[in-house]
Parts: structure tokens; C-alpha cells; sequence
């Protein structure tokens, strides 16, 4: 039997000040314990009393669900939604234990003891995650990289959504065994191998017996309903498109092997995202027509009501015969019933993104600061591009209020349509 995550919940000691952050704290909590996570925390007050009695308001939960690590010599002084207290009487250096002892990090508010135990989990590799709420130090911390030694930022959440996704991204495979290569795929696909791992997700390349092709598979360990069904409405909602950017599913199925359930989709193959290709050493107008041929894209996921919710280099493919981009991975899409519904979240999700990803794709800095806007004319130049007007766009799309944001990718896309060298 497989031991079971646990996720490191950090942050504000005291919420009086903060009562965002208690209500988010505790409804994580329930969140983690209905994905079946087990939750580590310092213990005491604030955040960690928060997480710990969510938790508790769970159907799902189990005493043994909550572990509190705390300060000092004496349990007792844990709060009163801890299952099991660890007395480790080693004061601060506690903070390290906590995190040693997590798979995952969650960081909610929080003052200087958060940020050390940031700073120890960014040295240990662990995926730290940074809820953007109110005031403290995640906030601050969110979508930063520390230093050199780890190439993903700390991931930036503001939804209990968001913290379940990039808790799952940043953990590591779940997954007993992979799939055995020369495994065939319904009848026709022989597994090669295994070439990315995301926790219950795993991608292979396949290859058609018959025709000599490679193919794509995407795998989705079953490990819970939530992201089962999650997983199969995006198999649904794929095969209702029809773009030349978006994906054409060849085949779909279930697959059991050793004991383990996986969900499969199989795509055309394309090797190459936008995060491996030197974004630096691309012609001006090569880059823009192909960040306006993703914006295409992500208007015509517009007039369907549909965000994708992850839009970043390493989800953006590019097919090798036509130089066309391929948006990936729809996992976390959301569909909306309404037009106001659907701008108001894609304002706050999609539009932001995009505003990331035509900053990288010009300066080729996906460690998103404000500051990085100013250096548009110092990373490209001399291309007849009105980097002003392109500066004042990402400005925009990037506002940290989010009603101030473009309310349409249509008008995104006629605006750098309107710039000189933007391609028409």
C-alpha cells in the first residue's frame, strides 16, 4: 500500500488582520483531505488552526489527517483540529522538519517564519506553491525563482482550484510503474517510452505499427472522482472543437495494467514547445505572427465560452511542418454559460497569461516582474515595431487589478493588428 501525500500548509501564525486568508485556509483544508492528501503544518494558531479544522468539516476526512509539528517540548500546546502532534522542543529549526516532511508546499500569508521555510523548501526541490491574498510573504513570493539551482518559479495560485492543480503538477510520479514499452494501445500504438511525468499524469510516444507514425498518448492515473471526471469532460470537450490548433483526439480509452486504472487520449506528435525553442534568436516578425496565430486561438476559444486556465510556453506545441502553434493540455479548462461569467474569469486567468507569454516570447523571461515590461526596447529593436505601444499592451493585459485588464482577446488581437509589423 502506497503511503500518502502529505502537503505542507505554512503561513500566518495570527489572522486577526487577515480574515481572507482563514476562510481560504479552511476551506483548503477540506479541498486537501477530499483529494485524500494528508496535511503537515507548524500546529499552532492562525493558518495552521485554520487548515487543520477545514479539514475536519471533510466527509472524507479520517483521524490521522491533520499532523502538527510544533516548537516547543509540549503537545498539548498543539490547537484543537490536530490528530497527531509532534513535539520536536527545537524551536524555529522546526520550520525545516515541516518541510522535510512535506511532498508539497502551500504557502498562505505569512511573515518571516514563512519565508524561511519558502527559502528551505526552494533548497530541499520541494513544489512550493504561493496563494496571492492579502497581505504576507506569498504574495510576494508568487511566480519568483530564488535563485539558479531550479528552473520552475514558485507557482502562483489564487484559487483552492489552482493549489489542487499546481499540487498535483509539482508532486512527483504517482504512479507504481510506467507503462511497459512495446504495450499495445488499441491494437495499433506501441508504446516507445515515457517522456514527461506530472504526478497522476504521464505523456508517451506512441508509434503506428502500420503507417510507421509517432503518436502522442496522455495518460490520467485514477486517483480520485474529482479528477477522473475532470480528466473525461476534457476528453469531451477537445473532441467538440475544430481548430487547427487545438488537438484532434485519434483515440481515447481506459487501460489496466498491475493494478492501476489509467484514462488515455492519443494525438498527432509534436516534440517541440515554446519552452525549447530560442524564443531570443527569432526574427521580430516570426515571433509576433506566431504569438497572433495563439491569439487567433484563443479567440476562437472566446466565441465558445471556454478558458484554458494554463496557457505557458511548455503547453503551446509547435508543429514541425507548418511552424503552427498546438495549445496543449486542456486539463484545467473551464466552460462558462454566459458571456459576463466568461470575462470576468478570463480576465482573471487567460488574459493575464497571454500578456505572460508575449513578454517571454519577446525577452525570453518567463520569471514574471513588472520591471521586465521596461526592457522591451532593450531586447528587440531596429524591426519598425512600435515597442511602446506593445509595452503599454502587455501593461495592460498584466494589470494587477483585474477589471482593468482587456475584456476581449478580439480586441487584443485588433489592437497589435493596428501596430506597426504586427501581422494583419
Amino acid at each position: 500500500m502506497k503511503r500518502r501525500i502529505q502537503v505542507g500548509v505554512i503561513g500566518s501564525n495570527d489572522v486577526a488582520s487577515s480574515p481572507g486568508q482563514e476562510e481560504f485556509a479552511a476551506r483548503l483544508g477540506k479541498a486537501l483531505v477530499e483529494e485524500g492528501y494528508r496535511i503537515v503544518c507548524g500546529g499552532c494558531g492562525g493558518v495552521m488552526e485554520a487548515v487543520c479544522r477545514g479539514a475536519r468539516m471533510s466527509e472524507s476526512y479520517h483521524n490521522g489527517d491533520t499532523i502538527g509539528i510544533l516548537p516547543s517540548i509540549d503537545g498539548a500546546e498543539a490547537n484543537d483540529f490536530v490528530d497527531v502532534s509532534i513535539a520536536t522542543g527545537v524551536g524555529y529549526a522546526r520550520n525545516q522538519i515541516i518541510v522535510a516532511s512535506s511532498d508539497v508546499i502551500v504557502a498562505i500569508g505569512g511573515g518571516a517564519g514563512t519565508l524561511s521555510e519558502i527559502a528551505l523548501g526552494w533548497q530541499l526541490g520541494k513544489g512550493i506553491i504561493a496563494v496571492d491574498l492579502e497581505e504576507g510573504w506569498s504574495s510576494k513570493m508568487a511566480g519568483m525563482r530564488l535563485d539558479s539551482r531550479i528552473e520552475r518559479p514558485i507557482a502562483y495560485a489564487r484559487s483552492i482550484d489552482d493549489v489542487i492543480f499546481h499540487i498535483g503538477e509539482r508532486l512527483p510520479s504517482i504512479s507504481s510503474s510506467p507503462i511497459p514499452s512495446e504495450t499495445v494501445i488499441d491494437g495499433r500504438f506501441i508504446v516507445r517510452d515515457r517522456f514527461r511525468v506530472m504526478a497522476n499524469r504521464e505523456h508517451y510516444r506512441l508509434r503506428d505499427h502500420k503507417h510507421n507514425v509517432n503518436y502522442a498518448m496522455k495518460t490520467h492515473v485514477r486517483t480520485s472522482e474529482r479528477d477522473w471526471k475532470q480528466f473525461n469532460a476534457e476528453i469531451q470537450m477537445v473532441r467538440s472543437l475544430a481548430h487547427q490548433s487545438i488537438p484532434t483526439i485519434i483515440s481515447d480509452g481506459q487501460l489496466d495494467l498491475g493494478g492501476v486504472s489509467r484514462r488515455y487520449i492519443v494525438t498527432e506528435w509534436h516534440p517541440t514547445s515554446l519552452s525549447e525553442v530560442k524564443v531570443m534568436e527569432m526574427e521580430t516578425p516570426t515571433l509576433m505572427e506566431l504569438y497572433c496565430r495563439i491569439l487567433d486561438t484563443c479567440c476562437y476559444l472566446e466565441e465558445k465560452r471556454i478558458l484554458h486556465r494554463d496557457l505557458k510556453p511548455g503547453n503551446i506545441l509547435i508543429d514541425e511542418k507548418t511552424g503552427h502553434p498546438i495549445l496543449n493540455d486542456f486539463y484545467r479548462f473551464q466552460a462558462f454559460d454566459d458571456q459576463t461569467t466568461y470575462e470576468y474569469n478570463n480576465k482573471r486567468e487567460d488574459m493575464f497569461n497571454m500578456g505572460k507569454l508575449l513578454l517571454y516570447m519577446i525577452t525570453g523571461r518567463y520569471d514574471f516582474k513588472p520591471t521586465h515590461i521596461d526592457d522591451l526596447s532593450r531586447h528587440r529593436g531596429g524591426d519598425d515595431y512600435d515597442m511602446g505601444s506593445i509595452r503599454a499592451l502587455i501593461r495592460r493585459m498584466v494589470d494587477p487589478e483585474p477589471d482593468c485588464r482587456p475584456s476581449s482577446f478580439a480586441k487584443v488581437r485588433g489592437e497589435l493588428a493596428g501596430m506597426t509589423g504586427a501581422m494583419k
